[in-house]
C-alpha cells in the first residue's frame, strides 16, 4: 500500500512543500520525493505538524486550505499509482505525476515527436540530475539526431518507439561502431523519455515495456593485492606521488572520485573507538559510513594527518596510468580505451596493457573485488553504497560460474 506525506525542506521562511511517496514492493521499501507548488510559511508549518489545537481564526483558515490542497494531491497520486505497473514507478514517474497535477493543460502543448519531446525532457532534467548524467542524456540526444538525419526521418511519433524502432536503432548504432552497452544505455534513456511522456498523458506504444535493455559482460578491471603492493613500493615524488596516494585512498575506501576527492582530515570522527568518515554519496545520494582502513591510516600519518593535495579529475586519470606503468602493471588484458573520433570520444575495444586501462573507477572496483569472499558481502555493500547484492555482484564481474566455484570451495571445508 502506498502513502503520501509532506515535508518542509526549504531554508527560507516561505517555501514549497515537498511531497514524499512511500510504498513497499517485493519486501523492499521505496521512497521518492518531489517539490510541489503548495507554498506555506515555515512557522505555520511547524505549528501545524505539532498537531496543536489551533484556536486563532486565521490559523484555522490556513489549516483548512493546506489540508484541502494536500488531500487533493494525495488522491491524484494514489489514483495514478494504482493504475501504473509498479516496475515503472521511480523518481521521474513521481515528479511527472506531480507536474501533471499542477500543470494539467501542459499535455495539450507537448510535442508528440520523439526528438522534440526528448528536448523538452532534457530541459526539465537540467536542474534535477548530476552534470555527468545530464551530459550523458545530451549525448543520447545527439545520437538520436544523427539517427533522424542519416535515416532521413523528419518526424517519429512517441507511439512509434516499439520493437521495430529498437531493431532499426540498434542496427544503426552498430554500423557506427557503438558498443552493445552504449547502445543499451541509449535505448534505456529513450525508453525513460517515453515513460515520462506516458505519465504526461501522451500516447506511447503498447510494446514499450517489451523493449528490453541488452547488456554485454565487460572485463572487470581492478588492482589485486599484489599489484597494490607494487604501487605502494615504487619511489615517486611530486604530483605522481600525490596521484599514487589518492589511488590508494580510493582502493581502500571504495568510493567514487566525486566522493573521495572531498575527503578531509576534519571529516574523520570516532564511533565506539573506530575512526570513520561519514559522507552522502554524490551520485546515489546515499549516506555511507567508511571505516579508516589501516593502509589509509598510513597515508594520513606520513602526511601529517592530511589527505593528499586536490587535483583535477582529468589530471588524476592521466597520472594514475603513469603510476601503474611505473609499477609495471603491464599484463595484457581485454578492455576499452577512449580515442577522439571526429571531435567525439569513442571507446575502442581490444587487448591493452593493464595500466592503459586504469581510470578513476579502478579504486572502487579494487576495494569491492579484493574484499569479496573475505568479509560478508552486506558489509562491503555498506561502504560501496550498492542497494542489492545482484547489482554488487555484476559490478565486480562475478558470474554464476564464479559463484558456483566459490560455493565448491566453501563446501570443500565442510564434512558431511
Amino acid at each position: 500500500m502506498a502513502s503520501v506525506n509532506f515535508l518542509y525542506r526549504s531554508t527560507k521562511p516561505y517555501g514549497k512543500l515537498t511531497a514524499r511517496l512511500l510504498y513497499r514492493h517485493m519486501d523492499q521499501d521505496f521512497q521518492y520525493d518531489s517539490p510541489t507548488d503548495i507554498y506555506v510559511e515555515k512557522p505555520f508549518w511547524d505549528i501545524y505538524k505539532t498537531s496543536k489545537r489551533l484556536r486563532e481564526a486565521h490559523l484555522i483558515e490556513k489549516k483548512t486550505i493546506i489540508e484541502a490542497k494536500t488531500s487533493d494531491l494525495v488522491v491524484h497520486v494514489l489514483n495514478k499509482f494504482t493504475k501504473e505497473n509498479t516496475a515503472n514507478i521511480n523518481k521521474d514517474w513521481f515528479k511527472a505525476v506531480i507536474d501533471e497535477y499542477f500543470n494539467p493543460s501542459q499535455r495539450e502543448t507537448l510535442p508528440t515527436d520523439l526528438l522534440k519531446y526528448f528536448l523538452f525532457y532534457l530541459d526539465l532534467k537540467k536542474d534535477e540530475v548530476e552534470n555527468s548524467t545530464y551530459k550523458r542524456y545530451r549525448t543520447v540526444y545527439r545520437l538520436l539526431q544523427n539517427f533522424y538525419k542519416d535515416s532521413k526521418v523528419t518526424s517519429l511519433a512517441l507511439s512509434a518507439v516499439n520493437l521495430e524502432f529498437q531493431r532499426k536503432f540498434e542496427s544503426y548504432c552498430k554500423q557506427k561502431n557503438y558498443s552493445p552497452n552504449t547502445i543499451g544505455k541509449s535505448i534505456k534513456v529513450i525508453k525513460s523519455t517515453c515513460k515520462h511522456a506516458l505519465v504526461n498523458g501522451m500516447e506511447v506504444s503498447h510494446q514499450l515495456d517489451s523493449i528490453k535493455i541488452k547488456k554485454q559482460a565487460v572485463t572487470s578491471i581492478y588492482l589485486n593485492e599484489e599489484e597494490l603492493g607494487r604501487i605502494k613500493k615504487i619511489k615517486l615524488s611530486g604530483v605522481l606521488n600525490d596521484a599514487r596516494d589518492w589511488l590508494l585512498v580510493s582502493c581502500f575506501s571504495g568510493q567514487r572520485i566525486s566522493d573521495f576527492k572531498k575527503f578531509r582530515a576534519s571529516n574523520i570522527i570516532k564511533r565506539e573507538g573506530i575512526e570513520i568518515i561519514e559522507i552522502m554519496q554524490k551520485k546515489s545520494k546515499s549516506p555511507v559510513i567508511i571505516p579508516i582502513h589501516p593502509e589509509l591510516k598510513k597515508i594520513l600519518l606520513y602526511r601529517g594527518g592530511e589527505f593528499p593535495p586536490q587535483m583535477r579529475d582529468n589530471d588524476y586519470n592521466r597520472l594514475i596510468k603513469k603510476v601503474c606503468e611505473q609499477a609495471e602493471i603491464n599484463e595484457q588484458i581485454y578492455g576499452k580505451v577512449k580515442i577522439s573520433d571526429g571531435g567525439q570520444q569513442r571507446g575502442i575495444s581490444g587487448m591493452y596493457k593493464k595500466h592503459e586501462l586504469i581510470t578513476s573507477h579502478v579504486g572502487r572496483k579494487s576495494f569491492a573485488t579484493n574484499l569479496y569472499g573475505k568479509i560478508s558481502t552486506p558489509l562491503i555493500m555498506s561502504a560501496t553504497g550498492h542497494k542489492t547484492e545482484q547489482t554488487f555482484l555484476m559490478y565486480i564481474g562475478k558470474t554464476q560460474s564464479h559463484l558456483s566455484i566459490e560455493l565448491g570451495k566453501q563446501l570443500s571445508y565442510k564434512s558431511i
